[in-house]
């Protein structure tokens, strides 16, 4: 993302600390005085939010980086496909080789949608888990969602 536009990004961490803000999104360089101030909301208004909301979103941007990995898998393999083909210069083997590339296209789409569809599920059930008692929830993104 251009920091020239959006002077923020997710902190790349394994374990983030969802109820921090800063802790979850980091400036990109220093800001300036009006871009703090956003800054500064934006920390309140996750302040603001409960678990379950804070959750919601940090999923939202883990499933954005799985789709974009897949996207980048596909890419690859379309370019390693082409620069292979256009290597070939026996006409027989040329044709073998496009059916061959085509069924095993076909699997890596079929994966990459089924690593897809896995992770939404596997997220979607951890997003429906019960949180402990005492853990205020508001339910804001099950209401937005229809699931409450």
């Amino acid at each position: 993302m251009n920091s020239d536009i959006v002077p923020f990004q997710f902190k790349k961490t394994n374990s983030p600390d969802l109820n921090r803000f800063e802790e979850l999104v980091v400036p990109t360089r220093a800001l300036t005085g009006r871009e703090a101030v956003i800054y500064d909301k934006m920390k309140d208004d996750w302040a603001r939010l409960d678990a379950v909301e804070r959750t919601a979103i940090y999923m939202n941007y883990m499933l954005c980086n799985v789709n974009s990995a897949l996207r980048v898998m596909i890419l690859d393999g379309l370019e390693d496909h082409y620069a292979k083909l256009d290597s070939i210069t026996d006409a027989r083997i040329r044709p073998a080789f496009e059916l061959a590339s085509q069924a095993l296209g076909q699997m890596t789409v079929e994966f990459a949608w089924q690593t897809h569809a896995m992770t939404t599920q596997k997220m979607g059930s951890i997003f429906r888990e019960p949180y402990p008692e005492g853990v205020p929830r508001k339910n804001f993104w099950r209401r937005l969602l229809g699931t409450e």
